[in-house]
């Protein structure tokens, strides 16, 4: 009778759509939940299955080899670093690294990250890792072409990644960069994920604002 109703409970999260979402973090800036809510099913749910599972992260993996080199050094980087996560999630949320993180269990992390002192060892992976797999020729900066090919990996199309770059890469003065080190990357990191001013550059850095 309990796992039917832990199933029910489970069913019930994975079926949650964005407005029950935002009713149910009123604390929090809607426009934040949506960012979150894009995150989760673009880079995360990769199956489709509406929760993140660790078979989510072996696709991804499996996705990079095939580009980058099965075997390779960045293949094995990305298996890695991906395991890095998946156990700093888990761990966050208590759950058994064979578990599934719901919708609800991704914003409430993030919520809880929101006004936290000290950016969480799971977030600070996702932030490494990402950089790294845009940095494909390991040079230490994400240049267009690098960073259109990775967004390419997650379906996003080729003219909405140039506009992002284009609207993200440049400097206080409005002048454009050809790329972007660690350092401006993190800070357009924590726009996108922290920050609810719908102008900053940041909110273009994973895609199209949704």
């Amino acid at each position: 009778m309990y796992l039917f109703q832990e199933r029910l409970l489970y069913f019930a999260l994975e079926q949650m759509n964005l407005e029950d979402l935002i009713d149910m973090f009123p604390d929090i800036e809607p426009f934040l939940i949506r960012k979150w809510h894009y995150a989760f099913y673009t880079f995360f749910d990769l199956t489709g299955d509406e929760v993140i599972e660790w078979n989510d992260f072996e696709q991804l993996i499996e996705a990079i080899g095939s580009v980058r080199g099965m075997g390779g050094e960045e293949h094995i980087a990305a298996r890695i670093r991906l395991g890095e996560i998946w156990h700093s999630m888990c761990n966050e949320l208590d759950k058994d690294y064979h578990d599934k993180i719901t919708m609800v269990d991704w914003i409430g992390m993030w919520a809880k990250s929101w006004s936290a002192a000290k950016e969480p060892a799971w977030q600070k992976a996702y932030l490494d890792y990402m950089f790294h797999l845009l940095d494909a020729s390991g040079d230490q900066l994400v240049d267009l072409a690098e960073y259109v090919e990775v967004l390419g990996y997650f379906s996003i199309p080729r003219e909405d990644a140039v506009a992002c770059f284009d609207r993200f890469a440049v400097n206080s003065k409005g002048t454009h960069f050809n790329s972007i080190d660690l350092k401006k990357f993190s800070e357009l990191w924590q726009q996108y994920f922290h920050s609810t001013n719908i102008n900053d550059d940041g909110n273009h850095l994973l895609g199209m604002p949704p």
